[in-house]
C-alpha cells in the first residue's frame, strides 16, 4: 500500500494487524505517523497485544467471530472517542 498517494484523511482502519506477516501493522504505524488521529480496529483471528507504536487510546479488536452489532459498537466508539 503506497500510504503517500494517500490524498485524504483515514480516520479508521480494520484489518488484521497481524496479516501478511506484519505488513498491515508497518502501514497502520505509517499512517499514523502521518495521521495522528487514525484509529486501528483489529479483527485477528484470535486474542492479540494491542499494537505496539500505536496509542493503546486509539486501537480496540474483535476477535472473530463477531455480531454485527459489535463491529458498530466498536467503529462508533473509536471514531467518538476525543484525543
Amino acid at each position: 500500500m503506497a500510504v503517500e498517494r494517500l490524498s485524504g484523511a483515514v480516520h479508521l482502519v480494520i484489518a488484521d494487524p497481524e496479516g501478511q506477516n506484519g505488513e498491515v501493522a508497518r502501514v497502520v504505524r505509517k499512517l499514523h505517523r502521518a495521521q495522528k488521529g487514525l484509529r486501528l480496529l483489529g479483527i485477528p483471528n484470535q486474542e492479540t497485544d494491542p499494537l505496539m507504536g500505536f496509542p493503546a487510546k486509539h486501537q480496540a479488536f474483535l476477535t472473530k467471530p463477531f455480531a454485527l452489532s459489535s463491529l458498530l459498537y466498536e467503529v462508533r466508539s473509536l471514531l467518538d472517542a476525543k484525543g
